[in-house]
């Protein structure tokens, strides 16, 4: 079973894109910062993290800069999710490795197939 890190602070938000996820067969683990999926990276092993670009604590970005600089999680794919329409944002996390972007509002079909796409 696929093992995805779903990351946003809207709880709302979390809980849907858990819960669809769960739906489609994927173990999911919520965290509400980029700071949480720091600590639980290394013990739990994620097959793909979807994570929200505008957090407190560790934004998006931030998280995958981190994600980047170390040996463990370096190439673990990572979907963005965002309301911003800002450019630089898209570069930067291009630059960074980022496979899929996906905006808010979210679509279902949207995230599900860029999930698959990434997963298989």
């Amino acid at each position: 079973m696929k093992k995805i890190f779903v990351v946003d602070d809207e709880m709302l938000i979390l809980k849907i894109l858990s819960d669809i996820l769960t739906k489609e067969g994927y173990k999911v683990f919520p965290y509400a910062n980029g700071l949480e999926v720091l600590k639980n990276i290394d013990k739990l092993e994620p097959d793909l993290i979807i994570s929200d670009i505008s957090m407190p604590k560790l934004n998006g970005l931030d998280l995958c800069q981190a994600l980047k600089n170390r040996k463990n999680s370096k190439n673990i794919p990572v979907i963005l999710i965002t309301a911003s329409k800002n450019v630089s944002d898209f570069a930067d996390g291009v630059n960074l490795g980022v496979r899929y972007y996906c905006q808010k509002p979210l679509e279902v079909k949207d995230i599900l197939d860029k999930v698959k796409k990434v997963l298989t």
